[in-house]
């Protein structure tokens, strides 16, 4: 079965393939977990020998076929000849299939930290998650962050919209994100089966995603550039609101009838909800044009540099908090709450944690902690010298 995904490329590819598929050996791939299941089959995190000249293996994500039809097969075939034909740094990379035995397999990069809706969520505000058995804090995505994600989704769809292809489920939930903050357009198949709430069911099958859909694709089942460019403005909103759901307060059947737009995220910059306005004029012709929208993005991220590095809490920096926390309730703890920050900074290092660690505690709005942390170093030099 084609994905939904690929099968909008077969509909809407008005270029040839000539892209030649690469076959894998089915003794280079070593299964290690499962990473998900869809409609078509389960999707698993693999190690991939001899694929790349560089290294001896590389972690990939392998999509296994679950129907294997003759009319299944075909389609699998198709699907990959066009996928091979996707390359573009913020495309998920298709690698290759293996054919050599059931389950047929395709082979695409793995993309470290899972589908950016999740990692919105995780990255929140008010997110606090459990981490290799540590209790660790995921900080809080900042502007800079969210706008270098957003212009990351609008490359690519400039590139999609370069190949006459059109998405229409585009989505945070079917964008990966690797290490650094790479953010790339995929599909696996499974965002059905894992947020289906996020789609509304017509008839027997067809699933449709309508909080993203434009008016023209809710009524008319018209898909266009156009259409992707109102779902890119929904994707906006999904980044600076962490991960809502779009219109979270309706009911499927609310969200059709309503004839208002998304308000405008608490953290977002008005110059990006102004594009998000310009996405969602209801006449197609009226919505900018996905290259406009990519260059406005582009200079907007520019405009505010990025610390893609400072993402997670480290042991030191959660010691450091919890010291900070109690020189607040009692002074006179200092020394016996320090020790554990004194093992992991040497004095020599302290300078440089500090500068760290207010990059990172800036998340806080309390602003009485990072002036607590000022007294806690002071003190600090006093107990190790």
């Amino acid at each position: 079965m084609l994905s939904e995904i690929v099968r909008n490329l077969v509909l809407n590819m008005r270029v040839p393939c000539f892209a030649v598929v690469q076959h894998i050996k089915r003794h280079n791939i070593l299964l290690k977990r499962e990473l998900g299941e869809g409609a078509f089959g389960k999707v698993f995190l693999a190690e991939c020998y001899n694929l790349s000249p560089d290294q001896e293996k590389i972690l990939v994500a392998v999509k296994t076929l679950k129907e294997a039809s003759e009319s299944g097969r075909a389609d699998f075939h198709r699907e990959a000849e066009l996928l091979t034909n996707l390359q573009h740094e913020h495309i998920v990379k298709f690698y290759g299939v293996c054919v050599e035995s059931d389950p047929l397999i395709m082979v695409f990069e793995y993309m470290k930290h899972g589908d950016l809706n999740k990692f919105l969520r995780a990255h929140g505000p008010d997110a606090v998650l459990m981490a290799d058995g540590q209790q660790s804090l995921q900080v809080e995505l900042t502007q800079p962050q969210m706008l270098h994600i957003a212009q990351q989704i609008a490359a690519g769809m400039v590139y999609l919209a370069s190949q006459h292809f059109v998405h229409r489920d585009l989505a945070t939930r079917n964008c990966l994100v690797g290490e650094n903050l790479l953010v790339k357009i995929g599909d696996f198949g499974m965002s059905r089966d894992v947020y289906s709430t996020d789609y509304y069911r017509v008839g027997g099958h067809t699933m449709l995603p309508i909080r993203w859909m434009p008016p023209e694709s809710i009524m008319y089942r018209r898909f266009t550039t156009e259409s992707d460019v109102w779902s890119l403005g929904v994707v906006l909103w999904e980044i600076f609101t962490y991960g809502k759901q779009p219109w979270y307060q309706l009911s499927n059947n609310e969200c059709i009838t309503q004839g208002r737009v998304l308000q405008r995220p608490r953290t977002c910059p008005k110059e990006v909800y102004d594009l998000m306005l310009g996405c969602w004029q209801r006449e197609p012709y009226m919505r900018l044009n996905i290259k406009e929208i990519h260059n406005l993005l582009q200079s907007l991220a520019k405009a505010s540099p990025v610390y893609l590095d400072i993402l997670v809490f480290t042991h030191l920096d959660m010691s450091i908090y919890r010291a900070s926390i109690c020189f607040l309730k009692n002074p006179n703890s200092l020394q016996t709450e320090t020790s554990d920050c004194c093992k992991y900074a040497s004095k020599t290092m302290q300078t440089f944690c500090l500068t760290t660690f207010f990059k990172k505690v800036i998340w806080f709005r309390e602003v009485y902690i990072c002036f607590s942390l000022t007294i806690l170093f002071i003190e600090m030099d006093k107990i190790q010298t």
